[in-house]
């Protein structure tokens, strides 16, 4: 697996559907009613279909240095376009979903190829599953450095009260119980939490710290109005999708090429 940096347009899907609207006074109750059998199958036929059936695209390089992704001319384009209509259906679905998709948590099959706001990248159904439930429960903005400089932001799963790293499953263990709005809320919370005592770099020029807390003004301020909406609203936000699906099949046949940068 390996990912590779590059510049593209970010491309957001803004999906609704498929949440319990509940009142603030309900937030501690879990959002989804027991699944049916028939439901349970479907959702478990989602989760499977994001595997496209495809081994990883090899990456290769040319005389001038430009780095590519290569699809064999016998990728099944078929299956790979089923796992984005899969990703998108399970958006839909919601919180139900959640439990197959941490059940997933380890499946290093591939899914495909997606761009996000810098970084184009090679997704197992794993990371698939782990970026739909962060979609639902991640709905700020968050201001990074362009040079990737760690800004005191959110991780995924969120760490524990202690502070601790944890499994996806683990996370789910600690919030299944309750409702998306409120899995919104405590996600809120902790990155503020995590914003707030974030400690300076060491080594930082002048021009450096002056961005650096300048963003971190920024994270604070629209956590804060995040969360004020979050503690009136009686209904979660909708879930937001920061990815593009990337490759199409060469009508002449043969290989397809996507070139990560340079």
């Amino acid at each position: 697996m390996f990912r590779r940096r590059v510049t593209v347009l970010l491309v957001v899907l803004v999906v609704v559907g498929g949440l319990t609207l509940v009142t603030a006074q309900e937030s501690k109750k879990a959002d989804s009613k027991e699944r049916s059998p028939e439901d349970q199958k479907r959702i478990h036929e989602l989760v499977d279909l994001l595997a496209s059936g495809n081994a990883w695209p090899r990456k290769v390089q040319d005389k001038d240095g430009c780095e590519f992704l290569v699809f064999p001319k016998d990728f099944d384009w078929k299956g790979y376009r089923q796992t984005k209509e899969a990703a998108l259906k399970l958006l839909k679905v919601g919180t139900e979903a959640i439990p197959e998709l941490v059940a997933h948590a380890e499946d290093e099959r591939f899914c495909c190829v997606v761009m996000g706001d810098v970084v184009a990248e090679c997704w197992s159904v794993a990371d698939m599953c782990s970026k739909i439930i962060r979609s639902q429960v991640e709905v700020y903005d968050y201001c990074r450095d362009e040079t990737r400089l760690d800004c005191g932001g959110p991780t995924w799963p969120p760490r524990n009260n202690t502070g601790k790293s944890r499994s996806l499953a683990e996370w789910w263990r600690e919030n299944q119980g309750i409702t998306l709005l409120a899995m919104q809320t405590r996600n809120a919370e902790d990155a503020l939490k995590s914003v707030k005592e974030h400690r300076l770099p060491r080594g930082l020029t002048k021009d450096e710290r002056l961005a650096f807390e300048e963003r971190r003004t920024r994270n604070l301020k629209s956590l804060k109005t995040l969360l004020v909406k979050l503690r009136k609203a009686t209904k979660p936000e909708p879930s937001r999708f920061f990815y593009h699906f990337e490759g199409n099949e060469n009508p002449n046949g043969g290989e397809v090429r996507i070139q990560l940068g340079k």
